[in-house]
């Protein structure tokens, strides 16, 4: 692990800002859940780059949910961690409501790695069938995805190919 990130393998990755519209609340309350489940309970969640000021909710509803030793929220990363962060993950988890493109996915497709995400016209148009689709609004439905590409690795493995096809 490079130095300055303290997280533990296995995790599942978000990449991105707190802002409201990125929905990383209903993240962690799904994350909650998906540790409730057999061979889930080891798994961490990484916010990365996601350590804003501006949003403090986030670190105590973590708190208040005892989360504190499994959801590691970052600061700025640099490119080398971030790297490390994306290639190491067991998938990148990206539950926006609204977005105008959707970098983080395909920065995950060109590592090698398996995206869920919002059901969401935009990043239907841009990761098309590289990517597992989850309704946003809807912690259970984020639950069951996310569990599928952890638990199923043919269907990790046909997202991380069609993600590889889709990046050229």
């Amino acid at each position: 692990i490079p130095s300055g990130l303290k997280v533990k393998k296995p995790y599942i990755l978000y990449v991105g800002s707190l802002a409201p519209h990125k929905n990383v609340g209903r993240l962690v309350e799904a994350f909650v859940v998906l540790k409730g489940y057999d061979g889930m309970g080891q798994l961490g969640l990484v916010i990365a780059g996601g350590n804003d000021r501006r949003y403090p909710s986030l670190a105590e509803r973590i708190n208040k949910l005892g989360l504190e030793g499994s959801v590691y929220v970052t600061d700025f990363v640099n490119d080398q961690n971030l790297d490390y962060l994306y290639r190491n993950s067991e998938a990148l988890v990206f539950p926006t409501l609204f977005e105008g493109f959707g970098m983080p996915g395909l920065e995950g497709m060109a590592r090698g790695v398996p995206v869920v995400c919002s059901d969401i016209e935009v990043l239907r148009e841009v990761y098309g069938e590289a990517a597992l689709y989850f309704d946003p609004r809807d912690p259970s439905d984020m639950v069951e995805k996310i569990r599928k590409v952890i638990s199923d690795k043919r269907i990790a493995s046909r997202l991380v190919e069609k993600g590889r096809e889709r990046v050229k």
